[in-house]
């Protein structure tokens, strides 16, 4: 290959850097004092239930490392001193937790004293903002979807059914299991199905990301998946009812109309079920035939089923086509041969089925006249697309303790992502089956469709005729992660990745307009980081990373230059990273962090080549020239706690955002292709929470966010779009963009009820382990365009939608029987069953009536009504 020797070159230098996409474990830091504040040395810290511990050096400190996320007791133990004992220390994936001793004279070492640690304390030595998940909030989450809990934190916006987080485009978020990503490349968003009871930790950050993680510029998901217990646990729970969501995260594709945005799920049936415990072969089959093998072996295994939407309504009206069924399961198996040493293999599946709900297709089954001539109704089975999704893959990881301080993973990953839609036939196959792209091109026409003069259609079939999307991810990644001392420890990697990506789509336009792209590519890609941590005098912790990240599309393009084709040269990306964390004694710190991310587009940006016909025109190219996109962001912040499990935060953040992809024009709108734009977006605002951990009876938070997101173009699509409808984009100006939501607020509070609590009627308790939560969300208005009044549009996102409003409620209570613990719980979204306007169809109708719903009156544009869920659960 022509760049041979820079890409060699590439390879020898990440190696020489040594990525992880995402740390796992933790790590317990802290240090033993005696009463007058001098460091206890030689005194013992253990982490009870576990093999891990250690001694404390000449300073007083000491540090345990490669911790499974849980909650732990730990003990500091020391000749002729008290004994401290401290319940309730949190480990969070990928973080430092810090708890100090203070140990006084005992000559008997009878004393012991137990405290209780706050989560809260965790955070001190993070210099960025980190969302910490509760586990019970994993587990009430009614519409079981991590991005519906993404999509209620703070400075997060749902807009559109697309997440943003800190004013960034959707799709800049990655989720990582198990330090693997979740998203597809092809879209760059995530719609894999996770049964949440498979997940042990999880954490969301979206403040400065350390240089551990690349190819993402907004947050990261990070999800650790539950390897199972010594004894064997089981429970199974089911749900029936309605739900809404707060995103679909579908990515936009070319080529392809987008369906309206359905939010709400109705005639929900959902079973979850969870098994965990040893594995039966190595702990007893193999036994049983006289092998044994060393250590341990357990096993962990969760799966989710959801059909829902089976009747022909709506929330809001009446709506056909709208139905859903999903599954879903995560197994894991982990091998610990020794306490240094722990081996596992872990497998998704996840699998979606989803009809298509676009209202100018709703009355397709009922009989019209069009132009004074009937036409009888048809089946929209027949006429409508059914999408497919379809993700799986398997993780096989080693991880050894070299040293007390010093750890080693070494990770290999399969991902396949799949996404498909067709249309069936009567005779129960699929429209255009076996058929090659020649034939649509040349052969194929599709039916007229006619419309009555509401817009609503009574003939032919949709325009989404055929879509398969397919990509294989392989990778393989080695980290290293050491703590040499208590005051310094750092963290390095390197990481490849081979991708195998395939896409054929037909987009059939009326009137011989037909639309085939076909590609196939083999990308791949390198990365590795250093990061260092030092803790200095006082407590301040200073963090400083560097990252190198190469990507080489392995793909030739034509050049008008040289006439002729050209290899595509890697791309080279240097992302470097600091931050600082103060702490202003033992409640509170000050940090603050800045950074450089980046993210590759999605690889149908790059790769997609397109045969059209001419006539049509308007068609759209790859660029596998594309460049990463760019982020420079900078946060400063501070959390106090105002007293146990209450804590008080605050972050100011901004970000420039530079070279998004957007569609240029070509041969005077004969054709556009994608192209790193010279725009800047810009991104400011402002987060405040006061949250009280659960734990007591009273528990909950206080939210407020303002931000503002402004930008040249919401989407890589605008000026395609804007364009094929006869309207230029002249202007350089920087707009509101789609999801810029200048204030959101929220609160929950909750009351929780322990065994005994409460008062007694007739000996019976109704409030004793109880919950009752009640959650309230605001947030104003997101900005819309006006149509032009000429060929040119004047000015983006001048208007504003009205504010939105929601609130919600949750009844929980547990009742032991019979040695098994049940609980039923009873959600209702939307109490108030509150009209939001979700999306405005009709703008210049919408200002002079205030209808959103448009001509045709399209249910979706109002927010979906009251919902009701009830669960049940069962665990031994």
């Amino acid at each position: 290959m022509r760049y041979r020797g820079t890409w060699l070159g590439i390879a020898a230098l990440l190696t020489l850097a040594s990525v992880s996409p995402a740390g796992v474990t933790g790590v317990l830091t802290g240090r033993v004092t005696g009463t007058g504040g001098a460091p206890v040395v030689g005194a013992t810290v253990m982490v009870e239930g576990t093999q891990f511990g250690a001694m404390t050096d000449s300073d007083g400190e000491y540090t345990i490392i490669a911790l499974d996320p849980a909650e732990y007791t730990v003990t500091a133990r020391m000749v002729g001193m008290e004994t401290r004992v401290t319940d309730g220390v949190g480990i969070v994936a990928d973080q430092v937790t810090r708890v100090d001793f203070r140990l006084g004279i005992d000559p008997a070492g009878n004393t012991v004293i137990r405290v209780t640690q706050s989560r809260s304390s965790i955070l001190h030595d993070l210099p960025a903002t980190l969302h910490i998940i509760d586990p019970d909030e994993l587990q009430t989450t009614p519409t079981g979807r991590i991005i519906d809990i993404l999509a209620s934190k703070p400075g997060v916006v749902s807009s559109g059914g697309g997440v943003h987080v800190r004013g960034g485009r959707t799709g800049e978020v990655d989720y990582l299991l198990d330090g693997i990503s979740m998203r597809s490349p092809m879209s760059n968003t995530f719609n894999a199905g996770i049964p949440l009871g498979a997940i042990s930790g999880a954490s969301i950050m979206t403040g400065g990301l350390s240089a551990e993680y690349g190819n993402a510029m907004s947050g990261i998901v990070n999800l650790v998946g539950d390897e199972g217990s010594e004894e064997y646990r089981a429970s199974i729970a089911g749900s029936y009812g309605g739900m809404i969501g707060s995103s679909s995260d579908d990515g936009q594709r070319v080529y392809m109309e987008q369906t309206d945005t359905d939010l709400s799920r109705l005639g929900c049936r959902i079973a979850e079920i969870k098994l965990s415990g040893p594995e039966p072969i190595s702990n007893t089959l193999l036994p049983a035939m006289g092998l044994r093998l060393p250590g341990t072996t357990t096993i962990s295994f969760s799966g989710r089923a959801n059909i829902s939407g089976r009747d022909t309504l709506d929330s809001r009206g009446y709506w056909e086509n709208n139905w859903n069924s999903d599954a879903s399961g995560v197994m894991k198996v982990t091998f610990r041969p020794t306490p240094r040493t722990s081996m596992s293999v872990s497998g998704l599946y996840s699998y979606s089925e989803r009809g298509w709900n676009e209202w100018a297709w709703s009355r397709y089954h009922r009989p019209g006249y069009i132009d004074g001539v009937p036409y009888y109704g048809r089946s929209q089975d027949y006429a409508l697309p059914v999408r497919f999704s379809e993700n799986y893959g398997i993780n096989g990881t080693v991880n050894r303790l070299v040293t007390d301080v010093t750890s080693v993973r070494f990770t290999i990953s399969s991902r396949r992502f799949m996404d498909w839609q067709r249309i069936r036939t009567p005779e129960g196959g699929y429209f255009g089956e076996d058929l090659p792209p020649s034939y649509w091109l040349t052969q194929f026409v599709p039916e007229a469709r006619l419309a009555d003069s509401l817009g609503y259609y009574h003939t032919g079939a949709h325009p989404n005729v055929w879509l398969d999307s397919r990509a294989d991810v392989n990778t393989a990644k080695f980290d290293l992660d050491s703590h040499p001392t208590g005051r310094f420890w750092f963290k390095s990697g390197v990481s490849a990745s081979l991708y195998d990506l395939y896409e054929f789509n037909v987009y059939a336009l009326q009137y011989g307009g037909v639309y085939v792209a076909q590609w196939d590519a083999e990308p791949r890609s390198m990365a590795g980081f250093f990061q260092g941590n030092v803790r200095l005098s006082g407590g301040v912790v200073a963090t400083g990373g560097l990252r190198l990240d190469a990507f080489d599309p392995n793909t030739t393009m034509f050049s008008q230059e040289e006439f002729t084709e050209v290899e595509v040269e890697p791309k080279l990306q240097l992302s470097p990273r600091v931050g600082l964390s103060v702490p202003f004694g033992e409640r509170s710190v000050f940090f603050t962090t800045y950074g450089h991310y980046f993210q590759m587009p999605p690889m149908s940006y790059l790769f997609l080549e397109s045969s059209y016909n001419f006539s049509q025109g308007r068609a759209i190219t790859g660029n596998p020239d594309l460049d990463a996109e760019r982020t420079s962001a900078f946060e400063v912040g501070t959390r106090y706690m105002l007293a146990d499990r209450t804590e008080l935060s605050m972050a100011v953040y901004y970000k420039d955002i530079t070279g998004l992809v957007s569609t240029e024009q070509h041969l005077e709108g004969a054709y556009y292709y994608f192209e790193n734009d010279d725009s800047h977006g810009m991104a400011r605002g402002f987060e405040i929470t006061l949250g009280r951990e659960s734990g007591g009876t009273l528990s909950g938070y206080l939210t407020y966010s303002m931000g503002i997101a402004k930008g040249r173009f919401s989407t890589a699509f605008d000026p395609y779009n804007y364009g094929i409808e006869g309207v230029a984009l002249f202007s350089r100006e920087d707009n509101y963009l789609d999801w810029d939501q200048l204030h959101t607020a929220g609160a929950s509070v909750q009351l929780t009820g322990f065994h005994g609590d409460g008062p007694s009627i007739g000996g019976f308790r109704p409030f004793e382990n109880s919950s009752l939560e009640v959650t309230w969300n605001y947030g104003s208005g997101f900005p819309y365009t006006l149509p032009p009044s000429a060929e040119e549009l004047i000015a983006l996102n001048t208007e504003r939608y009205p504010f939105t409003m929601q609130t919600d409620l949750r009844f929980a209570r547990r009742m032991p029987f019979a040695g098994l613990d049940t609980q039923l719980q009873l959600t209702v979204q939307n109490l108030f069953n509150r009209r939001n306007v979700f999306r405005i169809y009709d703008t210049a109708l919408f200002r002079t009536t205030g209808d959103p719903t448009g001509e045709m009156g399209n249910p979706r544009a109002w927010s979906p009504s009251r919902l009701f869920m009830l669960s049940a659960s069962v665990a031994i």
